[in-house]
């Protein structure tokens, strides 16, 4: 104690506001301070000394009690308005000892008594400026407690508060006076009590600290989570007598550390229970983590997994690739769908689809990889479905006999079937991707041009036309366009579907052609059967008819001679009855003769040219073969008819003595060849003066039976009149 105060005694800092209306006495005790080393201000008025006050700040007041303006109590009472931790000194006489120890009751740190001894004066104002100093230091650490965001509170062994701040205060929603001398656990659950009170007293000389988190409870129920750290202090015996606690909320932690785990949670059902399979690997291609699925597809324990090389896992194809590709991902490249193939643990191997992407340290150094590999089994067998269902759809496309193509909206081919190559010389690879005009050709594209334009625009569109093709000629075609609508409403394109209609339409033609020639040869009919008519009639008339009217005359006349001279006239009737018997004959063989139904072709032509020599003395060299059988009525009626009018025409016409008959089977076929050395004539000319009429019943005749006349002459050449029969089988 006598160290402390001679150390006091040796300096004197602070500063000192001294009040006294005594200017005797302010007077030397200023200026005996000041030499003490204190900063002095004196006053005899006390409001100056408050003006003053409020200007600077001081430590100490040494005031006089008994003043006229105002008493040293009630100054004190204003100096701690202004300043709560200024520190009072009360300067009295002996009467007014009993006021200044109620001044001191008020607040007033110490009293001097009139006259001062200045030996006592030092170390009461020593330990005084001690005390300003301590309220000052006081004043900052409750004002940093107080500031504080973190709950601060001191409590006795026995869970009794001494001391709570603001903030702890505030988050519990009561008042200081209502928390101090209550026990804190009353804001903890029950379920925690035994736990937090295990931790606390847990501390020792050792170990004084501990930190710990715990629940509490708010004023509205409301169930929170603080993190305590709790300081034991002990006493000179070692022994805990408080303890101090500083506390923060960490609710929002928790929420979000429980989030985490929920999430870390379904996370890791994410990975294990993922369709796809997920591994992790080292530098090295070790595995260092794996998913449930990908351990499940190859049929082993995770255990059994990590640790091993991925390539274990691998075909052997599989590794030789994987010696490729690892490198690469230390050039930091991801690498993406790339086909391979896991061998489980059975030795069964099955398609994968790996996306592998490499892992970095934050120094950029290499340190692995992170991978998804998807078992693309039943991909592989869509697309082997596919591929087959394409190349079947392909032979399909390809043989029918017909252009099938897909043309987008701009005209573009972007599929075509092999039919395109035989059409326009072109293989597929050089037709797809062209446009439409360059394929066709201009004339061509210009024709079609409106219903390509039609179909882009996605209506349907079906024509046939004549279309002058760059590549093949003209063609006939049958066309469609069948729109390729989304179900929005866009239009991608159109399918055409191409046929070759050239030769239907070269048979229509021809039907054409040929019904005409039947309207022609009906016609014709009609005047054959009325100049038959009329060569009847006037064979009957002329021939017939004058032997008959002879006859009956010859008859008439006998019936009136006597009878002795009817036997001279019987001769000459019987002359004239033999004469028309054979005009009858001749008529009859003329119109038909009935050899050829009875015998057949080859004998009724034989009887003919007998019969033609012995009329026209023209010889008929007559070859054949395969006429030793008969043929169906109508085909042996229209050869004997060509034969029959062949040879009239060469009798009239060739001036010849001699001609060949040739007629053969071939080929299923009766080819019939009348052939004269004759004059000739100019076909040309004889169709257009109208004189050939045995020519045109010889034509209509083999189109009913759809055979084929062909005639080869020319002026001064001779004819030759080939005709073709088609025979049924």
């Amino acid at each position: 104690m006598v160290s402390l105060e001679s150390t006091l005694e040796s300096t004197g800092s602070g500063r000192l506001l001294i009040v006294d209306d005594e200017i005797e006495t302010l007077t030397p005790l200023c200026d005996l301070l000041s030499e003490w080393g204190y900063e002095v201000a004196g006053h005899t008025s006390p409001k100056d000394a408050l003006k003053e006050l409020k200007e600077k700040d001081f430590d100490l007041l040494l005031t006089d009690l008994v003043m006229p303006e105002m008493d040293g109590v009630e100054l004190m009472k204003a100096t701690m308005e202004i300043d709560p931790h200024l520190v009072c000194i009360i300067i009295t006489g002996k009467g007014t000892i009993q006021t200044a120890v109620e001044a001191m009751k008020t607040g007033a740190f110490d009293y001097l008594l009139k006259p001062i001894e200045w030996k006592m004066l030092r170390p009461i104002l020593s330990r005084a400026i001690e005390v300003r100093r301590l309220r000052k230091a006081e004043e900052r650490y409750r004002s940093i407690i107080e500031d504080q965001t973190e709950l601060v509170c001191r409590f006795l062994p026995d869970g009794t508060l001494t001391f709570v701040n603001e903030a702890y205060c505030r988050y519990f929603g009561k008042k200081s006076d209502e928390l101090v001398g209550s026990s804190f656990m009353s804001v903890i659950p029950e379920d925690d009590r035994a736990k937090v009170k295990e931790q606390i007293f847990s501390l020792s000389i050792e170990s004084p600290v501990e930190t710990h988190e715990n629940r509490v409870i708010k004023a509205n129920g409301e169930i929170c989570w603080q993190q305590w750290t709790n300081r034991a202090i002990f006493n000179e015996h070692g022994n805990i007598v408080e303890y101090q606690s500083v506390g923060r909320d960490i609710t929002e932690r928790k929420q979000i550390e429980q989030a985490l785990q929920e999430s870390e949670v379904r996370y890791r059902d994410l990975y294990n229970e993922a369709p796809d399979m997920y591994h992790t690997l080292d530098e090295n291609g070790v595995i260092l983590e794996c998913n449930e699925t990908e351990a499940k597809m190859l049929g082993y324990e995770k255990e059994e997994i990590i640790g091993r090389h991925i390539t274990d896992f691998f075909t052997e194809e599989s590794r030789r690739l994987f010696e490729i590709d690892f490198p690469k991902l230390k050039e930091k490249k991801e690498l993406f769908n790339l086909p391979r193939e896991f061998i489980r643990k059975d030795g069964t191997t099955f398609p994968i689809s790996l996306n592998v992407f490499p892992v970095y340290d934050e120094d950029g150094k290499f340190t692995g990889t992170k991978t998804i590999a998807r078992d693309i089994t039943r991909l592989k067998q869509i697309e082997e479905a596919l591929e087959r269902s394409e190349k079947e759809i392909r032979t399909i496309t390809d043989t029918v006999p017909a252009l099938i193509s897909y043309i987008d909206t701009h005209g573009y081919y972007k599929f075509v079937n092999a039919r395109y190559e035989e059409w326009f010389g072109m293989s597929k690879s050089e037709i797809i991707g062209k446009h439409v005009r360059e394929v066709l050709g201009d004339a061509a594209y210009n024709r079609i041009e409106k219903y390509i334009e039609q179909a882009s625009s996605g209506h349907p569109v079906s024509f046939e036309n004549n279309i002058p093709y760059l590549y093949g000629g003209n063609r006939w075609a049958n066309v469609s366009y069948i729109p390729d609508i989304e179900e929005g409403g866009k239009v991608n394109g159109f399918y055409a579907l191409v046929t070759d209609i050239t030769e239907r339409k070269q048979a229509e033609e021809a039907r054409r052609k040929y019904l005409e020639r039947l309207k022609i040869l009906s016609y014709r009919l009609l005047e054959v059967q009325e100049a038959e008519r009329q060569y009847i009639a006037k064979e009957l008339h002329d021939e017939i008819g004058q032997t008959l009217t002879g006859l009956k005359l010859s008859i008439d006349m006998l019936s009136r001679l006597p009878t002795e001279n009817i036997t001279d006239s019987l001769g000459d009737l019987q002359v004239a009855v033999g004469k028309l018997l054979s005009q009858v004959r001749n008529m009859s063989l003329d119109l038909r003769p009935s050899m050829l139904d009875d015998l057949g072709l080859l004998p009724a032509l034989l009887w003919h040219f007998e019969r033609y020599t012995s009329q026209t003395n023209i010889r008929v060299l007559f070859k054949h073969s395969g006429l030793d059988k008969r043929f169906i009525p109508e085909v042996e009626t229209v050869a004997y008819r060509i034969v029959q009018e062949a040879l009239t025409n060469v009798a009239r016409h060739a001036r010849v003595n001699e001609t060949a008959v040739q007629i053969t089977t071939k080929q299923n076929n009766l080819i019939i060849q009348i052939e004269d050395k004759g004059i000739g004539f100019d076909l040309v000319t004889v169709r257009a003066d109208g004189s050939a009429a045995g020519l045109h019943g010889m034509e209509e005749r083999l189109t009913l039976l759809g055979g084929k006349l062909t005639i080869k002459s020319s002026p001064g050449t001779g004819t030759r009149l080939t005709a073709k029969i088609p025979l049924e089988d």
